[in-house]
């Protein structure tokens, strides 16, 4: 994994490569899926209750944030570099193809169609 030197040299096969290629189209658009869904989510969520429903979600994402590098670093520790990022890739996809198949995100219309009718307190956003 050393070069002559001390430097890291790091060997990615053609299917490690195909799977990198995978995991970063995969990530790629999910920031703007969570823009969209936690826009639609505020905005139908009454005044009164933004600041639950925004700490209960930053709650739930920051609680798992630590499980990342532990996980990381057994499969690393088990698996090894290449088997650890081929099943990171595997899961990323799969995530993807998920918010893909979810017939509720495709259908998430843009700001501008939203209906906010049914929304207590909605009409106070909506100018």
């Amino acid at each position: 994994m050393t070069e002559p030197g001390g430097r890291w040299k790091l060997d990615v096969r053609p299917r490690a490569q195909r799977q990198l290629a995978q995991l970063g189209l995969a990530t790629f658009f999910l920031p703007a899926c969570n823009s969209a869904t936690v826009a639609y989510q505020m905005a139908i969520t009454p005044d009164r209750l933004q600041a639950r429903m925004y700490s209960a979600m930053n709650f739930g994402v920051t609680a798992l944030m630590p499980l990342a590098p532990l996980t990381g670093g057994l499969l690393l520790t088990k698996w090894g570099g290449r088997t650890a990022l081929l099943l990171l890739a595997t899961l990323a996809v799969a995530g993807a193809a998920a918010l893909i198949a979810s017939r509720e995100l495709r259908n998430l219309p843009i700001p501008d169609r939203w209906d906010l009718s049914e929304v207590p307190e909605a009409e106070l956003r909506q100018a």
